[in-house]
């Protein structure tokens, strides 16, 4: 039994009471569980010191301290386990450590046993439990809890108290439970027990005098009766009061219960995934004990719902009374619920079902609606308990179904006996449609049901189902051999059978038996216009299950639309046929399926892309895939992509998928803001495509270059499906952060389906970021860079790379009174590591206009000729930080004004001093040039200027934005500038036009007056610019223009319509690059080399193909 270690010094005195005993005890690996006759302990080592005297238990009293290392307990050895406390006089205070790496422990304890008070104290921590690997839970279960218990009793019909627990957590495979504190308390005086379970989630009272032993088990004894009584099987009932005879000795008692619940969804779940009690649910109860027991039961819950199915509103009331050990009973029951939701989307409402249940019969009615259908079931019927048999007979009664009234014939039954279901006369109809239901279901094989229809729309199938399906019905059905092999022998016609309103066409099966191969003999056709579109055609053997299976499908010019409803939910707009011929052999569940096919005129939208693509190709079958042989998509600007690889199956389960292809110049994205919170607009890529992974889970990657026509459109903040310019916007900055928590919340799931996008990014492209479509603030250009973007199956949306721009505007607005456009100078770009929120801004941007400088230099220089005309001013912007709280910071640039002048020039040179030291200056001459177009001297702030100039900048921008909307290559900015007599002074004028599909571009810019501020055919005509693209991506260009120049030295001498006007040409090539070697590389070769990596590797991809402009 192991080994017992001591050196106890124990000294016996005559008076039992005066035995003293000091020393160690040592057991090493002592089989506790032999000593103990407990099957549940072990071997255990330990060492242990004690110190006391006296033997009997009353006079008892010592001390003890000591360490287990190991003890075995249910098949777990646990380890580091210390312990210590005093024993006197029945009465014990101690404490007890458990460090096991599955247990830990903490706790001090009182138990008192003197004058049987029997009274238990803890207080402690339960710190940690895995019940799962202590072998007291089969799946992965862990608990901790603060806990404090004062108990009296140690059999549960005595126990009284308290126990409080703190911060109860719980955890059970993959479900959490935390419950701040829970308090239970059980109090007993002469006549009532009392028993309360209070939390912030659940309140429970039971009140009455009864014992929890004795009314548990005649509780359990009463539901047991009821049961036995509802199967009618005598010979159990028989044994049942053999084995349970009963106890009539008890003394009568009453139990009341009333239980408040509030959503105990995850408590629920801890022990049964995908049940819920949602919101608010009570229970009254009441049970009284005697000679005739009886139970009151009603229930009150706002939802419930049970693995996908929701019932609103429900109550269930319960009263049932039946005398001790006799079989007479007498029940009632009534169910309501408001409104029912299934998994499948199928939804009713008004349920209502009763029962009254008096010994031998039970009397129901069942009542719901379902009105999107027209559908009103109001069945009444009766239940029989015969000594050897329990029939069912629904009354006469009244059905509308899809609108139309249905009669079920008055004399029918269903009579259950054992293995045996005899149906006779179940028959319902409705004009011209019936459906006849008799036989037996039974083991014997030989027994038949048999279902007739006859014109009966299939329609009716819709309210249980997530299909819509219509069409005509009628045949011949038997079935047998039920409980082991089910077979079916059929003949059957469906007339205009249609799914979701697409139409199958008519289809006719027979399935019959033949005597002399004892196989069944199938045929199935579809009809579409007279015309044979699939027939199958072969042998089912119920005998060989290997090999049940001889079949020969054929397919001519069949329908795709047909398969819509089942992919609805990824493709839509399917169009064309498909041709070829299939063999299928082997088991049912498992069949092997060989042949190939074409598609023929095939189409189809990708829902989540919004794009449509005309398909052509073939696909084939074998045993264990099936193929599609290098498709060739077409988009709807004849631009084309290839795509081929398989499906594998085990079995036609299991699904994996790996697709590869490649675009060029294709569409891939056309979507909108409502289309697609995450990201949208329209997309066209050069590039590679693989879709692969379990059907369950797939994977769609892409490594592409963007084409011209892209516009990405990211809106971070919110969306909105307004059509707008091309421009990458942002709201307010600080305003962001208080609507960023809601829009994360309200991501795009898109479960099974990740993405992953390693594009490049050209300057064709263009892209947005939006924040708030209406808030004004935008960011508008062109740029080129490389990102990484993923989805994963949860929605979450990452990006990684950067974006350089290589031209765009940002319209600056604040507070909703400055809403100025800024050009975004080359090189400015923005970087993400991961979060598109959290993206890095390095963006400088210009705002330029022509003002008068006078307010900027001392009064005794304002009569200087030079300070009567307006001169360039750049306000420049920069942004440098996260996206949603960037670091702003400006600066103001004169610089053609005329530096001859040596008063004018240290004026200006003092001013830029200035404010280069003095932010506030700066800051307030930034407003002043954003509000009012102007420098403003100190203290020249007019609230009535102020005003006018934002009510024309406003009214500059607003016909500015409406105008431009004529023409996709017209772009106007205006500026009224000050509403008064000097407006067409003031007046600046931007027009500018693209021709030749953007290569050729036209631009006029300036006012309408000249520096003496009078109007003259040049001052008219403004400043001209003519742009024309040399190459097609634009890096070399060419570019004429006749402007105003502000600089000039002799700007003081000659006609001012004259001598300040510049005319020339300029040659501009533009080009990126990591490195002075790359930069001159030779041509050819970097050509030769951008060729290579975006060559196809599929050969449906001709050359002339692969050019095809795309028509955008």
């Amino acid at each position: 039994m192991g080994i017992i270690v001591s050196d106890i010094n124990l000294k016996i005195a005559d008076n039992p009471d005066e035995t003293s005993y000091k020393g160690k005890l040592q057991l090493i690996s002592f089989d506790l569980g032999s000593y103990f006759n407990q099957k549940l302990l072990g071997n255990a080592t330990l060492n242990g010191n004690i110190n006391g005297h006296g033997i009997q238990p009353e006079n008892t009293s010592f001390i003890f301290s000591g360490s287990v290392d190991s003890v075995m307990v249910n098949d777990y050895n646990y380890s580091n386990i210390t312990a210590s406390g005093k024993f006197e006089r029945q009465y014990f205070s101690g404490s007890l450590v458990i460090d096991d790496p599955n247990l830990k422990l903490d706790t001090k304890n009182e138990i008192d046993l003197r004058n049987k008070v029997n009274k238990i104290k803890i207080n402690g921590e339960l710190k940690f439990a895995n019940l799962q690997n202590l072998h007291f839970e089969k799946h992965y279960t862990t608990i901790r809890t603060k806990v404090e218990a004062d108990l009296q009793g140690f059999h549960i019909d005595s126990i009284r108290g308290h126990i409080y627990l703190e911060d109860f957590y719980a955890e059970h495979n993959d479900q959490k439970l935390l419950i701040d504190n829970l308090t239970i308390n059980s109090e007993r005086d002469k006549n009532t027990r009392t028993a309360e379970l209070i939390s912030d989630k659940a309140n429970i009272k039971i009140e009455g005098d009864f014992n929890y032993s004795t009314a548990y088990k005649d509780l359990l004894y009463m539901a047991n009766e009821y049961l036995l009584s509802l199967k009618n099987n005598k010979d159990s009932i028989f044994q049942f009061y053999v084995d349970n005879p009963p106890n009539t000795k008890t003394l009568p008692y009453n139990i009341k219960l009333n239980a408040n619940f509030g959503n105990i969804d995850r408590f629920l779940n801890l022990f049964e995934p995908g049940f819920s009690m949602h919101n608010s649910s009570s229970v009254k109860m009441e049970y009284r004990h005697g000679p005739t027991s009886t139970l009151a039961f009603l229930f009150f819950n706002d939802s419930l719902t049970y693995k996908g199915t929701t019932a609103i509103n429900n109550i269930i009331n319960l009263d049932a009374s039946k005398v001790i050990g006799e079989p007479e009973i007498l029940a009632a029951a009534d169910i309501q619920s408001s409104e029912q939701i299934f998994s499948n989307k199928t939804k009713l409402e008004d349920l209502m079902v009763s029962a009254v249940w008096n010994n031998k019969k039970i009397d129901f009615n069942w009542y719901h609606t379902q009105k999107n259908l027209n559908n009103v079931n109001d069945i009444y019927g009766e239940i029989f308990f015969y000594k050897d048999s329990t029939q069912i007979h629904i009354n006469r009664s009244n059905l509308s179904l899809l609108g139309d009234d249905w009669t079920i014939q008055d004399n029918n039954f269903v009579t259950l006996t054992n293995q045996l279901t005899n149906i006779k006369n179940l028959n319902i109809y409705s004009q011209e449609q019936m459906l006849s239901v008799s036989g037996k279901i039974s083991n014997d094989p030989g027994d038949i049901l048999a279902i007739t229809a006859n014109n009966l729309n299939v329609g009716l199938v819709n309210s249980i189902i997530s299909k819509n399906l219509s069409g005509q019905l009628s045949g011949e059905f038997a079935l047998s051999n039920v409980y082991d092999s089910p077979t079916i022998v059929s003949n059957f016609y469906i007339d205009g059978f249609a799914i979701n309103q697409f139409l199958v066409g008519n289809i006719f099966s027979s399935n019959d038996w033949n005597n002399n191969q004892e196989t069944f003999d199938i045929q199935f056709i579809v009809n579409r216009d007279n015309t044979p579109v699939i027939l199958v055609k072969g042998i089912f053997d119920p005998f060989d299950k290997a090999n049940a299976l001889d079949l020969n499908a054929s397919f001519m010019n069949a329908k795709l639309n047909m398969t819509e409803p089942f992919i609805e939910n990824l493709f839509s707009e399917i169009q064309g046929s498909i041709t070829g011929n299939l063999h299928i052999t082997g088991p049912v569940r498992s069949p092997k399926i060989s042949g190939l096919g074409s598609f023929n005129n095939a189409g189809l939208k990708v829902n989540y892309l919004n794009t449509s693509y005309l398909v052509e190709g073939e696909w084939a079958f074998d045993s264990s895939a099936i193929y599609l042989n290098q498709l060739l998509l077409t988009d709807r600007f004849d631009n084309k992509a290839s795509l081929g690889g398989e499906f594998t199956h085990n079995g036609f389960k299991d699904f994996t998928i790996s697709l590869n292809g490649e675009m060029q110049n294709f569409e891939v994205l056309n979507t909108t803001a409502g289309d697609n919170d995450l990201f949208y607009g329209s997309g066209f890529a050069s590039g590679s495509l693989s879709i692969s992974g379990p059907i369950e889970d797939i994977t769609i990657k892409s490594k592409a270059t963007t084409e011209k026509g892209t516009k990405f459109y990211l809106p971070i903040g919110g969306s909105s499906s307004s059509e707008f310019e091309d421009y990458i916007s942002f709201i307010e900055f600080s305003d962001t952060l208080n609507n960023i928590d809601s829009k994360i919340d309200n991501e795009a799931k898109i479960r099974g389906l990740s993405m992953e996008f390693d594009l490049d990014i050209t300057e064709d492209a263009y892209a947005e970021i939006i924040f708030d479509i209406t808030s004004g603030d935008i960011i508008r250009g062109r740029g080129s860079g490389h990102l990484s973007m993923k989805i994963d199956t949860q929605g979450e949306f990452s990006i990684i790379g950067s974006y350089e721009f290589v031209e765009g505007g940002y319209n600056f607005t604040m507070y909703n009174i400055v809403n100025k456009e800024f050009t975004i100078n080359p090189k400015s770009k923005i970087t993400w590591s991961g979060d598109p929120y959290n993206g890095i801004m390095d963006i400088n941007a210009s705002y330029k206009l022509s003002t008068f400088l006078t307010p900027l230099v001392d009064t005794v220089y304002h009569d200087l000729p030079e300070l009567k005309r307006i001169y360039p001013t750049e306000v420049v912007l920069n942004l440098d930080g996260p996206l949603l709280t960037p670091d702003i910071e400006f600066q103001i640039i004169i610089d053609d004004y005329p530096k001859s002048n040596v008063d004018l020039d240290t004026q200006i040179k003092g001013f830029l001093n200035n404010i280069a030291i003095d932010q506030q200056e700066l800051n307030r001459q930034v407003f002043s040039l954003l509000i009012l177009r102007k420098f403003s001297s100190p203290n020249s702030f007019s609230g009535t200027g102020t005003i006018g100039s934002s009510v024309s900048e406003f009214v500059s921008n607003q016909l500015s934005y409406w105008i431009s909307q004529v023409d996709e290559n017209l772009t106007i900015d205006m500026d009224l500038g000050e509403l008064d007599q000097d407006a067409l002074n003031t007046f600046q004028l931007r027009v500018s036009y693209a021709f030749m599909d953007g290569k050729l571009i036209v631009t006029r810019d300036g006012g309408f007056t000249d520096a003496n501020n009078e109007a003259s055919v040049g001052s008219i005509a403004g400043d001209w610019t003519l742009e024309y693209l040399l190459s097609d991506d634009g890096k070399l260009r060419i570019k004429l223009f006749n402007k105003t120049n502000y600089n000039q030295l002799n700007s003081s001498t000659g006609s001012a319509s004259q001598a300040l006007i510049t005319g020339g040409f300029s040659l501009i090539y533009t080009t990126s690059f990591d490195s002075l070697s790359e930069l001159f590389k030779n041509p050819k070769k970097k050509g030769k080399e951008k060729e290579k990596d975006m060559e196809p590797t599929s050969s449906v991809l001709k050359p002339e193909e692969n050019d095809v402009e795309s028509k955008h």
